[in-house]
């Protein structure tokens, strides 16, 4: 069965509002939600190769993306929700220092080591996440 989810009300703009005032928030705080199954986004944007934080950064400015497995480009993020095994290049830091982020293999080794991480396929199935 297909599920819509809504645009969400007056209520919750209100109070993000009132949060981003208190907390001196310099733009819009973002919700995330997990869904399962097949939904339809109603007013939402599907995003296709794009990095989490990117979808975060467009959801603080007020947009209203959807960002699923297939859409996200990004390892480190698949890994950390679960939908793919971290690189090779990754696992080792090799690809941290390539990218100019650290400059010890052995510092991007252990980042990945440390990072949170959902089972595979926690997310997607009903009663989880």
């Amino acid at each position: 069965m297909q599920e819509t989810i809504k645009e969400p009300g007056h209520d919750i703009r209100e109070h993000a509002r009132e949060m981003k005032d208190i907390l001196g928030f310099g733009a819009e705080p973002a919700g995330v939600k997990f869904i399962h199954g097949t939904v339809v986004l109603e007013g939402a944007e599907q995003l296709s190769h794009h990095r989490y934080c990117q979808a975060l950064m467009m959801a603080r400015r007020g947009r209203r993306v959807f960002l699923n497995a297939e859409g996200l480009a990004c390892p480190a993020a698949a890994t950390a929700f679960g939908f793919r095994p971290l690189p090779d290049s990754l696992k080792t830091g090799k690809g941290l220092v390539g990218f100019g982020i650290v400059s010890d293999p052995q510092v991007g080794q252990n980042m990945f080591a440390a990072m949170p991480k959902l089972a595979a396929g926690q997310i997607g199935r009903k009663g989880k996440a």
